[in-house]
């Protein structure tokens, strides 16, 4: 059952349900969060004034745009920015619960906690100025073997040589997916949007050029589905790697939590999985959310909205050739 308290109590959900706020009094709430007189007052009389309208009628476009809000100003190696520390408020959170009962009940929300679209999956890859990346799907167990490795002997590292105050100024890797593991990643397609990986991307980069595959899944995968906090903390209370000392000084900036850290443990994870799937509403009601785990804490931190990491990619393939997209201003455009 969607949980509109759970997007409440998620720093990336209030900031789509604010996003949703925003878009309909641009100039007020802009005074309102950056303005000299800034106030939680002022904050909560806008959103009890856009609030019953939004219950009534939620476009498709504004839904998207705010998931990508909520995705944009994610940041895992700093502390909360001005918006959403007004939004971390008491006060303020009951003000936004309307707003994030809308979204459990508006129709353009009913693909965001539903498993992962086998049969419309897509792989966006970015150009920079080096080009465009190698076209190949890698990944595997092997490659989750070698990051593992990887990352016990970078935490070994930074236990010696990083300090245990949490509040000095070191920063590493702050993400908890298997980065840098060649691990694939596909989205949901979103007909003439393209798919939900261009629209929402976590600490972009500001790409203005992408190419878009046709992905087809085979074999009947074992998928398992994060949808909620629970399902996130449970994954990584069944298969804990201590990330302590490397996450340490990014995350307490984050959180203000000074705890022991986990992520999930790659490698062990796809010994029992072929992929694991993010629905939208999981990583609206998780992401940034420090949650108890056995021993210490768990952070959802670099992983988008419906994106699916394929821990054995001989469930995948490409399926066509792939098509270029522009962003002009917000918007992707196809180039044909």
């Amino acid at each position: 059952m969607l949980s509109p308290d759970a997007i409440v109590h998620c720093p990336r959900g209030r900031r789509a349900c604010a996003a949703l706020i925003a878009a309909h009094t641009p100039l007020k709430w802009a005074s309102i969060v950056h303005g000299p007189h800034a106030h939680r007052a002022r904050l909560i009389e806008a959103i009890g004034e856009v609030a019953p309208a939004l219950v009534v009628n939620l476009p498709p476009s504004a839904l998207l745009n705010a998931v990508r809000a909520a995705t944009d100003f994610a940041s895992y190696w700093q502390g909360p920015d001005a918006e959403d520390q007004l939004l971390d408020d008491k006060s303020v959170i009951e003000a936004l619960r309307p707003t994030a009962e809308a979204l459990c009940h508006a129709p353009g929300t009913s693909w965001w906690n539903e498993p992962v679209a086998l049969t419309e999956q897509r792989l966006v890859e970015w150009y920079d100025p080096r080009g465009w990346p190698r076209t190949a799907l890698f990944g595997g167990i092997h490659h989750l073997e070698i990051w593992r490795d990887q990352t016990t002997a970078k935490e070994a590292r930074a236990r010696r040589e990083l300090s245990a105050d949490p509040s000095e100024m070191h920063s590493g890797e702050w993400w908890s997916i298997p980065a840098f593991s060649e691990t694939p990643q596909t989205t949901r397609a979103l007909g003439p949007l393209g798919a939900v990986g261009l629209q929402a991307v976590e600490d972009s980069l500001g790409w203005e050029d992408s190419r878009v595959w046709n992905i087809a899944v085979r074999d009947d995968p074992h998928v398992l589905e994060i949808r909620s906090p629970q399902d996130w903390a449970e994954l990584v209370t069944r298969f804990p790697l201590d990330v302590t000392a490397i996450r340490r000084h990014d995350w307490y900036r984050a959180t203000g939590e000074n705890t022991n850290w986990f992520i999930p443990d790659w490698a062990a994870v796809a010994l029992e999985y072929d992929a694991v799937h993010l629905t939208v509403f999981g990583y609206l009601t998780t992401a940034g959310r420090p949650l108890s785990v056995r021993n210490g804490s768990t952070l959802l931190a670099g992983w988008n909205p419906d994106a699916t990491f394929w821990l054995h990619r001989n469930h995948i393939q490409f399926d066509g050739d792939a098509v270029e997209w522009r962003r002009v201003g917000e918007e992707w455009h196809p180039l044909r």
